[in-house]
């Protein structure tokens, strides 16, 4: 069990290096929690889109190259949206922390 685990891991580690790859990563993924919790499917959209974007510029730059493959997209997506989904879930039952107490 753990070879195909630690397999994915070095995968994972590998596909998204680069500091352009990360940093659009940390800031889309943050975009995207607070998209989610405020509901706001504008900055929803923009949050993938930076992403993404982070592939794109790994595949361009000859970073990494992008798989394009059936199998391992279903997998990407799949992941991205139980996150996303997790993410929803939590924000319908934890107000944000901003709010005044009334």
């Amino acid at each position: 069990m753990t070879n195909p685990v630690r397999k994915a891991l070095q995968f994972f580690f590998h596909f998204h290096r680069g500091t352009v790859n990360i940093t659009l990563h940390v800031l889309g993924f943050a975009l995207l929690i607070y998209a989610v919790f405020m509901m706001d499917w504008i900055l929803f959209s923009v949050s993938l889109i930076l992403i993404e974007s982070g592939h794109i510029y790994n595949h361009i730059a000859k970073i990494e190259p992008y798989d394009f493959r059936p199998h391992v997209c279903f997998w990407r997506v799949t992941i991205f949206c139980g996150f996303v989904f997790l993410v929803y879930y939590i924000s319908r039952y934890t107000p944000p922390p901003f709010l005044p107490i009334s």
